[in-house]
């Protein structure tokens, strides 16, 4: 007896195409949440501009605002020339020296500080593993 089995590759291609853009997506979403629960957010700029610039389709998380990178690196920077913690526009801040840390208040956000997703990371990413395989699993069995 002999058995013949037949696949149609581009439909296969497709569903896993399909089914991992639906997971990116998913897992971007938790890990953006996530992270944001870790970011300096007293006035609500830093955490609304993840929302306004990161492509979540597409895996890219961004915090865009001109005091992102400076609370990122959590130490005081300041415009090359100047000195000054006021850097002109356009030009990329410095760290100052001596490095100095900056203090982050956390009455809205208990966990703030710097490299907000390294510590989310720390704390979540087997969370964001398990949510991946599910989600993904679930998109291949459909």
């Amino acid at each position: 007896m002999s058995v013949k089995v037949s696949i149609n590759k581009s439909q296969v291609a497709m569903k896993i195409r399909d089914a991992g853009e639906k997971t990116i997506g998913i897992v971007s979403q938790t890990v953006l949440d996530d992270c944001n629960e870790y970011a300096p957010d007293d006035q609500d700029g830093l955490v609304d501009s993840s929302a306004i610039h990161s492509d979540l389709l597409n895996g890219k998380l961004v915090w865009k605002t001109p005091f992102a990178r400076y609370l990122y690196h959590g130490v005081l920077m300041v415009d090359e020339k100047t000195g000054s913690a006021w850097a002109r526009e356009g030009q990329t801040k410095v760290k100052a020296s001596p490095e100095v840390k900056l203090k982050f208040d956390k009455l809205k956000h208990p966990k703030a500080g710097s490299h907000w997703c390294e510590r989310a990371k720390a704390d979540h990413g087997k969370e964001w593993r398990e949510i991946y395989e599910k989600v993904l699993r679930q998109g291949l069995n459909k």
